[in-house]
């Protein structure tokens, strides 16, 4: 899959969009029906199928909050991957999903920097506003987010599941001289995400989500008659699936997904 984008602008007053559109109908064997408990997976089950979009995985929940009531009173998480640096687990996460009852789960994830996918409402500043500041303006300090915090839910209505995540980080860098006002530096990040998993009839299911990513910064000098300079960015995703059981070993799989910053 490639993904097209294009660039307008520059530093934080640009503006970068980016979307893709893919709907691939494909008979295989790894499309699953959601019926079972596929409790097993994650990133590393993707990335050895060539980041298979087809199927379910406890992954699905890093976009689709709906999918923790499939994964109750379930401890999951990454160690990290070496594909995008050796030297370091690349992705931690920690997260844990309890089910109060039958119907309503509830879920905590704790997740590094290096969070991914970038477009899940657990990464951190995915066009890196707190570097584009620091960087170009004289003084600017502000601390880079390193560890976000959502919080996650789905309720089970039969054939009918609806899920809602909330996501939040924060940081401040303060300078107080003895005499005067200084400097204030600030960065945080606000997500929300909303999915939902149905069923048409007993052949056909499907999933869909729609995510929401606030991240800003702001430097604010203390000398007088200094600029204040604010970053803010928006980042939209749209996400959805069917799988249409043709029979027990082949399923189509039509997957449709749109990404504004």
């Amino acid at each position: 899959m490639k993904k097209f984008s294009s660039v307008f602008g520059k530093s934080w007053s640009g503006t970068t969009i980016l979307c893709f559109f893919i709907l691939v109908f494909s008979a295989t064997s790894f499309a699953q029906d959601g019926e079972k408990d596929h409790r097993y997976g994650g990133y590393a089950r993707l990335y050895s199928m060539g980041n298979n979009p087809y199927i379910v995985d406890p992954d699905n929940i890093k976009l689709n909050p709906a999918y923790s009531s499939m994964y109750q009173n379930f401890l999951w998480g990454d160690i990290g991957s070496s594909v995008a640096n050796p030297s370091d687990g690349y992705g931690q996460f920690a997260a844990i999903n309890y089910g109060f009852n039958k119907e309503f789960t509830v879920g905590l994830l704790l997740t590094r920097n290096d969070f991914m996918p970038s477009y899940s409402i657990g990464a951190l500043d995915s066009r890196n506003l707190v570097g584009q500041i620091n960087g170009s303006v004289a003084g600017a300090n502000i601390v880079p987010m390193d560890n976000n915090f959502e919080l996650f839910g789905a309720y089970d209505l039969g054939s009918l599941v609806l899920g809602l995540g909330l996501a939040y980080a924060s940081t401040t860098n303060e300078y107080k001289p003895d005499a005067g006002a200084g400097d204030k530096n600030s960065a945080s990040q606000f997500g929300v995400n909303a999915g939902l998993l149905g069923s048409l009839s007993s052949n056909f299911k499907f999933d869909a989500a729609v995510s929401l990513v606030l991240p800003s910064a702001t430097y604010e000098p203390g000398a007088t008659g200094a600029d204040k300079v604010e970053a803010s960015n928006t980042d939209f995703m749209i996400n959805a699936r069917g799988f249409w059981r043709l029979s027990n070993k082949v399923s189509l799989v039509p997957n449709v997904a749109f990404y504004n910053s």
